[in-house]
């Protein structure tokens, strides 16, 4: 992610949904601290209550809008929250990203959501009010002055939705 600059070292980070017990996460600072490149012992495992159960580090303050997304849809099964390089120019800016391109289809319009401060549980109510609008598995929005929110399937997925948006051609 950080080599592609779809995320830079403001931060971002990644779970996966194991199964409904256990979640696989990225630690507070992967960004900043480590530039997205993690030892396999600094991914955390945790319980569905928050709880490190294996790994190195602290869980990201982030925790609560992931949780959200897993709660609200229960086919989830990753999140990614990032800060290409593109997309902060909608996000600084309050824009929904509209669908510009074939590879940018499967997200549709991509809305902004209003201003609440990164890692706040204000932040994950807003991101909870937007899941419920639609229920669908993959779905991407932006943080208004923080970044991208997207969640799919898989990680793969997730991560594939993540890089195609950032090669939309308006952009280049």
């Amino acid at each position: 992610m950080f080599d592609r600059k779809l995320t830079n070292a403001a931060g971002g980070n990644v779970s996966v949904k194991v199964n409904d017990d256990y979640f696989i996460m990225t630690p507070s600072f992967m960004s900043q601290a480590h530039l997205c490149d993690l030892h396999p012992s600094q991914i955390l495992v945790l319980d569905k209550d928050a709880n490190i159960i294996e790994g190195d580090g602290k869980v990201t303050r982030e925790l609560n809008m992931h949780m959200a997304c897993y709660e609200e849809n229960n086919e989830v099964g990753c999140v990614i929250h990032a800060q290409p390089l593109d997309s902060m120019v909608f996000a600084t800016l309050g824009l929904d990203i509209p669908n510009l391109s074939e590879a940018s289809e499967k997200l549709g319009e991509i809305p902004c959501l209003e201003y609440a401060p990164s890692t706040s549980q204000e932040l994950a109510d807003k991101v909870r009010v937007q899941l419920k609008k639609e229920s669908r598995v993959s779905q991407a929005f932006l943080l208004r002055r923080h970044g991208i929110l997207i969640q799919g399937e898989n990680i793969e997925k997730t991560y594939y939705m993540l890089n195609d948006w950032n090669g939309m051609p308006i952009l280049q």
